[in-house]
């Protein structure tokens, strides 16, 4: 079946999940990369056919260099958020990397604090179906952990408008982080500003809507 009729398929078993502050249950991570360049602002954008006569005119020029940023994992859930965990500049995310810097601190330290006691048998985790989140290798780690997660035969392709840090956290994060006239990735204040956003009251409201 195509990309859009597993959507279809899966999003029906998804919703009843979470339906009914079902919700509750769940703890959902990602990662995503936080640039310094402002290349995450908004931008006004149009569209205009070759044959008009302000074609060359209207044209931006793009600097293609790779723009200086770093990459953040992080998570939230209806108790509290994960701790932030920056990915080191130029390491590979890989399964390797993957198990041994963020799932494993995740499952030995926010889990514990996020779930106590009986509350973490009954837990869901969702990540997307990133390569190093869906080898071979990482799932037999989440299986030996016995862990409750959304198997990636279970979540919908393609689909960064069903998972909360893609279609919320990360654009209000970096929203408020552009506001921020920063120039060097060593400032030390960076980590604590995200932190301190991360932090906002508002993410439990969002996870209602």
């Amino acid at each position: 079946p195509s990309n859009a009729e597993k959507r279809r398929q899966r999003a029906l078993r998804l919703y009843r999940q979470l339906a009914n502050n079902r919700y509750k249950k769940f703890i959902t991570t990602d990662e995503s990369w936080f640039y310094l360049d402002g290349t995450e602002e908004k931008m006004k954008v149009c569209y205009i056919k070759k044959s008009d006569p302000n074609y060359e005119r209207m044209i931006i020029q793009q600097d293609l260099s790779r723009p200086k940023g770093f990459m953040v994992w992080a998570g939230i859930s209806s108790h509290d958020k994960t701790t932030l965990r920056y990915v080191k500049p130029g390491a590979k995310i890989n399964s390797d990397y993957y198990i041994n810097n963020i799932l494993k601190p995740f499952l030995s330290r926010d889990i514990p604090r996020l779930f106590p006691s009986n509350e973490k048998t009954k837990m869901i985790f969702h990540q997307d179906n990133a390569l190093s989140h869906v080898s071979k290798k990482t799932i037999a780690f989440l299986n030996s952990s016995k862990i409750n997660y959304i198997k990636p035969e279970e979540w919908m392709p393609k689909s960064s408008d069903a998972a909360p840090m893609d279609y919320s956290i990360w654009g209000y994060l970096k929203q408020r982080l552009n506001k921020q006239k920063i120039e060097n990735l060593v400032l030390a204040y960076w980590p604590k500003q995200v932190f301190l956003i991360l932090k906002a009251h508002h993410i439990e409201h969002r996870l209602k809507l």
